[in-house]
């Protein structure tokens, strides 16, 4: 089993917990390879990222993060650039045909045996479907009935990205459309990737934030989309994850690792820290604005029938026609 972060030095302790997790979760697995992505990790953050794989007798590879990225102007928003470093996998790994990519904001739940064994011959990329309004779908030319996957959580075969040429479409893709990247890397791999290439997972496989503080009819009314997951997968997800993703939410301000998270699963992140190597790690100080603080607490005091169709119109039509009309050239 291959298992790839992607990381900077800021995130390395939320990678090093996630990777914890996903070793306590895996040990009966025969062998798990671990690579890093690496953006610029200190010395004291790889020790402890070496010893957490070698406590576990696995073996861990940091891998340089692709330069020509670094030095490509994205408008990247609120994310860092190591997020790109999956989309060049194939090239950074040329040695191996599959692999799972991992994001450093999660918790793994349970064995990855099932999902790293199912058959990925006829696909690029596997992973579970987003919650968004349709409108993001087409702003990046898909049906509203095709998949669009969340990045968190990825099972990608390298072989055929290697025959596909797709570094090099999503490159173009990210210089084409550097000013306006909705949701970064995971655009490029929705919109580069064609429908035939991908297999979605099970909604347990990426348990984002969202899903544990909103029922499914308010999801429905709130992401504008008549081509989401069905009511079974929600419940799924919220009761049985296998993968926590914690996401931002505008219903949540902070995330576990954050002074005053209220997350309903923010334990399992506790947990898992707690048998890390960082398990030290005071908690991170929740740096918002006291303009964003103060909207965060006046949501969450609205009622959801207020609330449901005010943040659904911001979320699911009037953010994706302004992203459009900056992408057309017209913001």
């Amino acid at each position: 089993m291959n298992i790839v972060y992607s990381t900077s030095d800021l995130y390395a302790p939320l990678a090093g917990i996630s990777l914890t997790s996903l070793l306590i979760n895996n040990i009966a697995q025969n062998e798990i390879h671990i690579f890093i992505m690496d953006n610029n990790i200190s010395k004291e953050n790889k020790a402890k990222l070496t010893e957490t794989v070698e406590g576990y007798g696995r073996d861990i590879t940091f891998i340089p993060l692709d330069e020509s990225l670094k030095n490509t102007k994205i408008n990247i928003q609120k994310w860092n650039i190591s997020t790109f470093g999956r989309l060049f996998e194939a090239s950074s790994l040329p040695d191996l045909d599959k692999v799972i990519h991992i994001d450093c904001d999660t918790i793994v739940n349970g064995s990855l045996e099932s999902i790293w064994n199912m058959d990925m011959s006829h696909a690029v990329v596997a992973g579970a479907p987003d919650c968004l309004s349709d409108a993001y779908k087409s702003n990046i030319g898909l049906d509203v009935k095709d998949t669009y996957i969340n990045a968190g959580f990825l099972v990608f075969n390298l072989k055929r990205i290697r025959e596909l040429d797709l570094e090099r479409i999503f490159f173009e893709y990210i210089k084409d459309n550097s000013t306006m990247l909705t949701y970064v890397d995971q655009e490029v791999l929705n919109a580069c990737i064609p429908e035939d290439e991908k297999i979605e997972l099970p909604l347990s496989y990426n348990s984002y934030t969202i899903l544990h503080y909103l029922k499914y009819d308010e999801l429905i009314k709130l992401r504008h989309a008549k081509h989401l997951f069905s009511k079974e997968a929600y419940v799924e997800a919220r009761n049985n994850p296998n993968i926590l993703h914690f996401t931002g939410c505008f219903l949540e301000g902070t995330r576990p690792w954050i002074k005053n998270d209220s997350h309903p699963k923010g334990y399992l992140f506790k947990r898992y820290k707690k048998q890390s190597k960082w398990r030290d790690m005071p908690e991170w100080n929740d740096e918002r604005s006291l303009k964003n603080k103060l909207i965060s607490q006046a949501v969450r005091l609205m009622p959801m029938e207020i609330l449901a169709p005010l943040v659904g119109y911001i979320h699911g039509v009037y953010i994706p026609n302004k992203n459009k009309k900056i992408r057309d050239g017209e913001g």
